[in-house]
């Protein structure tokens, strides 16, 4: 009997054997799903709203969202602030793309005021510290709420549909 004949011809049972559908993740996107996947004192959400996100969600929908929604009623749902008319898992999953962005925005805007308090105080600065604090404040509960709401995306969708969200995309 021919090597062949034991694979299945021409080794149609090797390659039916091997699963070619895994597509490895390329390593900066894999660090990336480390860094915006929830962890697990995220889960419950509590530490989030135990720091007021959800009355800064509620003031900014309030305010900004009212804005985003004023005069333009089906064109809110191309924002990266709502999820969408129907709340199927493919809406929370670009509400959840949505975030990772605006976190990207935020973060790097916490990072720059966090030293620009630092060096205001340095130099003796007290008034544009002032200034500078106020803008922390508002970059890091922009931040806050992003991982507050993709913790909750996780929380629907894990719960809903059972497999598990990473980057985007479902594994089982």
């Amino acid at each position: 009997m021919a090597i062949e004949d034991k694979l299945g011809g021409e080794n149609k049972g090797l390659e039916q054997s091997v699963n070619t559908s895994y597509e490895p993740q390329a390593v900066p996107e894999r660090i990336a799903d480390i860094y915006f996947k929830p962890k697990s004192f995220e889960r419950s959400c509590k530490l989030y709203e135990r720091l007021g996100v959800k009355y800064f969600k509620k003031f900014l929908m309030g305010t900004y969202g009212w804005l985003l929604k004023f005069g333009k009623k089906h064109s809110v749902y191309n924002s990266t602030y709502f999820i969408g008319p129907d709340r199927s898992n493919k809406s929370l999953m670009r509400f959840e793309k949505y975030s990772r962005f605006n976190e990207c925005v935020h973060s790097p805007l916490m990072a720059l005021f966090t030293y620009k308090v630092l060096d205001d105080l340095g130099n003796g600065n007290h008034n544009a510290a002032i200034s500078d604090v106020f803008w922390l404040a508002l970059n890091a509960y922009c931040t806050f709420l992003q991982r507050y709401n993709r913790a909750r995306i996780y929380n629907t969708i894990e719960g809903t549909e059972g497999p598990k969200v990473w980057a985007g995309k479902t594994s089982e």
